[in-house]
């Protein structure tokens, strides 16, 4: 049995999957590639391949194979079974009807028929793939109208019980394999986990899902804050000026589904990458998370962000709102406008356009600085107290 493998960069394998091929007695042969087939009497009757080298280096900088001129070699075979790699075909549907119409769901052109994984990002992550799936899933369920109610597990950990979890490593079960005399078609060579092994499996969990904070930890500045509020979901009203007549309209629905949270605040982060790098979501944490300024001067100077003073400012795209909270109502102003909302339902009491430019104005922002405000004003709380 031989397997060829071209180069490290065209197709790489695992060190479990190196380890199990060598124990089945596999050859792996590195640095050649296959030039052509040879057969006989309709049959496969041997492979020639090239030696390869590595010289120089490929655009993306890694080092770049290159043939060995008169290194050709022949292997009798009688079975070839190609390896192209892991590329998508889907050659079942016209390219038109592959392209995404809707991206919040991953239904194409096709109508009731979803893309995700590979297929929609190319070479991806498992992760990224299962969250497509589970995405595309729950979306085909709203289409039938069916309720899948899942069951909810209240573990009862407060902010330091999740911390304290992950301070500790707990090694995972060793997977035993069924000895090699014994592998064949029919068996999995992995033995299966038995239920109470699952269940320590499953305890290894860190809940990443309800709090990760690992940006916050990581940050050397301490730039990167932790906060707590309750998860909530609002509908939405949307203001709408149309020749003279104001309309409210609904703007959909506005949700806060984690108790744990995270803000930035840029004066005390120099952008130094180091929570990039440690983000298990590939995110940027020091530019994603909303941005909290602590004077006046820096609020003025930075980009897009909030600051604290006798109300909350928010700068988004070159405008500038307030957000005031005064009992049960909040006053939401820009130089556009005014408006006066309930503070609980965050419906609208009383509106006054400043000047006739205004189309539409949306409350996402006012919500949004209805959470900052709560999450800054303990953070100041905090630092007086500390």
């Amino acid at each position: 049995k031989i397997i060829y493998r071209r180069t490290q960069k065209e197709m790489p394998a695992d060190q479990e999957e190196i380890q199990a091929a060598l124990e089945e007695g596999i050859e792996l042969i590195e640095l050649a590639t296959p030039v052509r087939i040879l057969s006989s009497k309709d049959k496969v009757a041997g492979l020639i391949c090239s030696k390869m080298k590595l010289k120089g280096k490929d655009d993306s900088g890694r080092p770049k194979p290159v043939k060995v001129p008169n290194s050709d070699f022949e292997i009798e075979t009688d079975t070839i079974i190609p390896a192209f790699g892991q590329t998508p075909v889907i050659n079942f549907i016209d390219d038109d009807k592959l392209k995404i119409k809707d991206s919040e769901t991953g239904e194409i052109m096709l109508s009731n028929v979803f893309i995700g994984g590979d297929a929609m990002r190319g070479a991806s992550s498992i992760i990224q793939a299962i969250a497509d799936g589970k995405k595309v899933a729950n979306n085909i369920l709203k289409k039938t109208d069916h309720k899948l109610e899942l069951p909810k597990a209240e573990k009862g950990f407060d902010h330091q019980d999740y911390h304290q979890k992950r301070a500790r490593i707990k090694q995972g079960k060793q997977h035993k394999e069924i000895p090699v005399e014994k592998r064949n078609y029919e068996h999995l060579v992995e033995i299966p986990l038995t239920p109470e092994e699952a269940t320590q499996e499953a305890e290894r969990c860190l809940y990443c899902d309800e709090v990760c904070d690992i940006c916050v930890t990581v940050c050397p500045n301490r730039a990167n804050y932790s906060y707590k509020i309750e998860p909530f979901q609002v509908t939405l009203p949307k203001i709408v000026s149309q020749a003279g007549e104001t309309k409210i309209i609904d703007d959909g629905t506005f949700s806060i589904k984690q108790k744990y949270q995270v803000l930035n605040i840029a004066d005390y982060c120099n952008e130094c990458g180091n929570c990039t790098t440690f983000c298990p979501t590939n995110g940027q944490p020091f530019q994603d998370k909303p941005r909290v300024y602590l004077s006046e001067k820096s609020f003025d100077e930075g980009e897009d962000g909030y600051f604290l003073d006798d109300k909350l400012y928010y700068r988004q795209n070159d405008s500038i709102y307030s957000l005031e909270v005064n009992g049960q109502v909040s006053i939401f102003e820009s130089e556009d406008f005014l408006i006066i909302l309930n503070q609980n339902d965050f419906s609208i009491i009383e509106i006054k356009f400043k000047n006739n430019s205004v189309d539409e104005i949306s409350l996402v922002p006012a919500i949004k600085m209805s959470v900052i405000q709560e999450a800054v004003q303990n953070l100041y709380e905090r630092k007086s107290s500390d």
